[in-house]
């Protein structure tokens, strides 16, 4: 695992989502869009997407402690600690949840509690002490690379999974990342919501205060109100 994350560096990435998900109506909708990733640290890092002629029409951030997501076409907007699981209710639901899109990065060190190998020898069974949460993760036989993580809710059944390809080697940077990552998001035996980025270009990033100060800056919850968004936390 050192290989890719080890010597992480901050770095900039384009390239495209497509999002597959069901809203409260049950009506599944389908999006596709242009996408550019920040990433300073494991604590501080942000995703925008083009939508409807809008750069910055959806964005998650994640800055120390807090996080915000939003979704300007669907009128979306929550916010709140890192550590704090996101309200199923919320658009987007544990697809856009703080401990799940960077966790690849070090699964053994996030809630990775009386870790287990599994009898196959490429996996680690995590186990939270303080809840009925279990996380598996897969390495790759040959190169070590993590290449699936499983979170199963109290029932034992997979909720999120992460599937991890394409790792590649940063042309400036000295560590591997994966240019391909889906996210399913499952209900029962039912996996139809997806999130599925695909990273064409990664490049190490030299930030500057105002790009940070762009980057990282809070929208005001009242511009999300009159959609019937509630204030975020």
């Amino acid at each position: 695992m050192g290989k890719y994350y080890a010597g992480l560096k901050p770095f900039k990435a384009v390239g495209s989502c497509a999002l597959k998900f069901k809203d409260k109506k049950k009506q599944s909708i389908t999006q596709s869009f242009p996408v550019r990733l920040w990433f300073e640290s494991r604590e501080k890092f942000c995703v925008y997407g083009d939508v409807l002629f809008d750069p910055n029409g959806v964005c998650f951030a994640v800055d120390g402690q807090d996080f915000w997501a939003y979704a300007k076409p669907i009128a979306l907007y929550t916010a709140g600690k890192k550590n704090e699981p996101i309200e199923e209710e919320n658009a987007g639901g544990t697809f856009f949840s703080p401990t799940v899109i960077f966790d690849f990065l070090n699964p053994l060190d996030a809630g990775c509690f009386n870790a287990l190998l599994i009898s196959s020898g490429n996996a680690v069974k995590c186990a939270d002490s303080e809840s009925c949460k279990v996380k598996r993760i897969y390495f790759d036989r040959c190169d070590r690379f993590v290449r699936k993580v499983e979170y199963s809710d109290c029932t034992g059944k997979a909720s999120t999974v992460v599937e991890l390809d394409e790792y590649k080697k940063v042309s400036d940077g000295n560590f591997y990342f994966p240019h391909r990552l889906k996210y399913k998001h499952c209900q029962g035996r039912n996996c139809g919501d997806s999130m599925d980025i695909k990273l064409d270009s990664i490049k190490l990033w030299q930030s500057q205060p105002g790009q940070i100060q762009a980057l990282f800056s809070r929208p005001d919850p009242s511009s999300f109100k009159k959609n019937g968004q509630k204030d975020a936390k």
